[in-house]
């Protein structure tokens, strides 16, 4: 199941849609946007997917321009394995008691049980520039019916970040990879909620530089990332065991 953001020539986003696949490439049936409401649709951005095992899969995106006086809502709709909804998109995100706008950079995880992790960024002014910047990452787990186990937790508060992704872990466990300044984490939580050894993946990580991150159904976890040495641009990729030690890396692909 492939999630794509729309937009037009001057790369203004139009919206999502959704668009499925078989096990050779090939697409089964039409793209559709996974909102049946039309005044959000066009403001909907920054689609994401997690595919059970049966076919079936759910999509979160965010709703409206992310900002300090108006956050951006994180919405999540599920589907069967032909589909077909399994219900109304929701919201899945809330603004804490005094804590920063939330919705931007939204990510969504599922584990081996159908357990459901949505992570997100929340947003605070900065007071000497005035501008508006990702203090906070916010988690919530929900059950594999979409409902909610826990009110919206906070992850890790009060720094800058500048990536964030997430995905499935080991059974019971959930993979959260965010950047913390110079530095690239990976922060477990467990199927209840608590949080494992937070590891580093990658030191002196620069955030203009583009990066992908791809997990397993047993916890392993692939890096990609661009790194430049003496003028010249290398693609660079680590591995990952389960417990986030690394098996071999960094490679020059």
């Amino acid at each position: 199941v492939l999630v794509v953001e729309r937009q037009r020539h001057d790369n203004f986003p139009v919206g999502i849609q959704v668009q499925r696949f078989d096990a050779d490439g090939q697409r089964i049936g039409q793209a559709f946007d996974p909102d049946t409401d039309s005044l959000r649709q066009a403001n909907n951005t920054m689609p994401r997917v997690a595919v059970a095992p049966d076919g079936s899969f759910v999509v979160t995106w965010s709703f409206g321009v992310a900002s300090c006086e108006e956050p951006a809502q994180v919405f999540l709709r599920r589907f069967d394995s032909q589909a077909q909804p399994l219900g109304p998109p929701e919201v899945v995100s809330e603004v804490l008691d005094e804590a920063p706008a939330g919705g931007a950079n939204s990510w969504v995880s599922r584990d081996a049980s159908g357990t459901l992790l949505v992570a997100y960024m929340g947003l605070e002014r900065d007071e000497l520039d005035d501008g508006c910047r990702p203090t906070s990452i916010v988690t919530r787990r929900l059950d594999a019916t979409g409902a909610p186990l826990e009110p919206p937790q906070w992850l890790t508060s009060f720094s800058i970040y500048s990536f964030l992704q997430a995905g499935p872990g080991p059974p019971g466990e959930h993979r959260v990879v965010y950047a913390d300044g110079a530095q690239l984490y990976l922060q477990p939580v467990a199927t209840d909620g608590s949080l494992g050894a937070r590891r580093v993946l990658l030191h002196f990580f620069v955030p203009d530089r583009p990066i992908d991150l791809a997990f397993d159904d047993g916890g392993h976890l692939a890096l990609l990332w661009e790194q430049r040495d003496d003028d010249r641009l290398r693609l660079m990729l680590k591995r990952f065991d389960a417990a986030g030690a690394l098996l071999d890396g960094p490679l020059v692909i």
